[in-house]
């Protein structure tokens, strides 16, 4: 693992280096010369924050692509392919080393509910459920997306909400707990409350089968989300950040 990046320029290298040296990112990069075809492609989310994180060792998941052309277009691309439709309005591929979702910039979530104005790739950084995903970089420009004070916020070890709005709050619910306890990163207040209201607004079943389901596995077990509520509900009002307490009496 490598320590958080600490600028834009370092972490296009990185990001340069794992499309050029990595399976996965050879066949990102196969893939996104063949979607450019259709548009500018950017890539956003957790690939680019586990990379600026703790480099391309630390990054596990899919990775999530945005094509900056027509909808239309994109699914001529796709016609008659291995490519499937998923729920959000994306596409979703297997490839022989990573999955991958796809997306015309117009369709992705919080741009379609007209929630957030786009122009621009760029602009998907306002789209984000966590402050940590709202970065965006174009590998055929070599161009990073994010704001003035992203790599100070991922240096912090806090994790706040960028927008509230999502399709799937179970989804966001299971992520942040994710966040809580296998990363042991601290929730800012805004995220905390979040937490706290919507684990309020479901029933523990719901909580387990979304972790289930988003994750592939289940960091807070049944037993323990009553806990949770009650440590959520004591905290002190001028406690800055909520964090799981891995080196005291574990609830998880």
């Amino acid at each position: 693992m490598q320590a958080p990046t600490r600028n834009q320029r370092e972490l296009g290298r990185r990001i340069d280096t794992f499309l050029k040296s990595d399976a996965r990112g050879i066949e990102a990069h196969e893939l996104i010369q063949r979607l450019s075809t259709v548009g500018k492609v950017g890539i956003f989310g957790g690939m680019v924050r586990d990379i600026a994180r703790s480099g391309s060792d630390a990054f596990a998941s899919d990775i999530d692509l945005v094509v900056e052309g027509d909808a239309d277009d994109l699914a001529g691309l796709f016609a008659g392919g291995t490519a499937e439709r998923n729920r959000f309005g994306g596409y979703r591929l297997d490839g022989h080393h990573v999955k991958f979702d796809v997306w015309a910039l117009h369709n992705t979530w919080a741009i379609k509910e007209g929630l957030v104005r786009a122009s621009g790739l760029g602009d998907l950084i306002k789209t984000t459920f966590f402050d940590w995903d709202a970065v965006v970089y174009i590998p055929l420009e070599h161009k990073l997306h994010c704001s003035a004070d992203y790599f100070e916020r991922i240096d912090s070890g806090v994790v706040t909400i960028n927008l509230e709005q999502n399709p799937n709050p179970l989804g966001a619910i299971a992520r942040t707990l994710r966040l809580l306890v296998d990363w042991e990163v601290g929730l800012s207040q805004h995220l905390a409350d979040f937490l706290w209201q919507q684990i309020r607004a479901y029933d523990v079943n719901s909580l387990v089968r979304a972790q289930k389901y988003t994750l592939g596995h289940v960091p807070v077990k049944r037993q323990s989300i009553p806990v949770l509520h009650r440590k959520l509900s004591a905290r002190d009002f001028f406690q800055k950040d909520f964090r799981y307490p891995r080196n005291g009496r574990a609830w998880a």
